[in-house]
């Protein structure tokens, strides 16, 4: 599934459980669905924080845990820091997530993915692969890009700067990323030191 695709099959099972017309009647309705992609088992909670009648939020589990933007940020920082040559390596799968959600081939990516599998509190990239989609495409339903908004492009942006945190000239620290990641209310100005460029550019 692409973005697109994405975002409709999510609202579809939101609106097939009652969850979207029942939300104002029933201001603590709730509501769990549980799916597998691509051998990746994860659940979405309805209602989230910003839920409302027509917008389903919801929060995102994989493996019983609650995972967040900035989940996804430190897993990043952490694989570029343990070994920096695997820097454009995620920058290419995060170009390639990005335009493609779940609809790509990470044959590509296979010794990254090897070293990461072999890494502690770190998901590996067909897990990142799911996660990271079914987060981002959140974002296109809370501020969708059609409506002028930022959309997904908001997390990718932290995802990349989470890539250059890790390296030796860290022109970001980790600190600022998170930081950066979880700021309500405003738009953090984007960093000239850092290429944006592929996603920048991109609906």
């Amino acid at each position: 599934m692409n973005y697109k695709e994405l975002e409709t099959y999510i609202k579809d099972k939101m609106r097939d459980a009652g969850a979207i017309e029942n939300f104002n009647e029933y201001r603590r309705y709730e509501f769990t669905h549980v799916e597998t992609i691509n051998n990746i088992e994860w659940e979405i909670n309805f209602p989230g924080k910003k839920s409302t009648s027509t917008k389903p939020d919801y929060v995102f589990k994989y493996k019983g845990v609650e995972v967040s933007h900035q989940t996804v940020v430190m897993n990043l920082h952490k694989v570029v820091k343990f070994d920096n040559t695997f820097f454009s390596t995620l920058e290419d799968f995060l170009y390639d997530s990005y335009m493609n959600a779940i609809n790509f081939s990470l044959d590509g990516y296979t010794e990254c993915d090897d070293i990461m599998s072999q890494m502690n509190d770190v998901y590996n990239l067909q897990e990142l692969q799911v996660i990271i989609a079914i987060i981002a495409v959140q974002e296109e339903i809370n501020y969708p890009q059609r409506s002028g908004y930022k959309g997904r492009k908001m997390p990718y942006y932290r995802y990349l700067e989470s890539l250059y945190s890790g390296m030796e000239d860290q022109v970001i620290t980790i600190k600022d990323v998170i930081e950066r990641t979880n700021t309500r209310g405003y738009r953090p100005e984007l960093k000239r030191e850092i290429n944006y460029n592929r996603i920048f550019n991109r609906a």
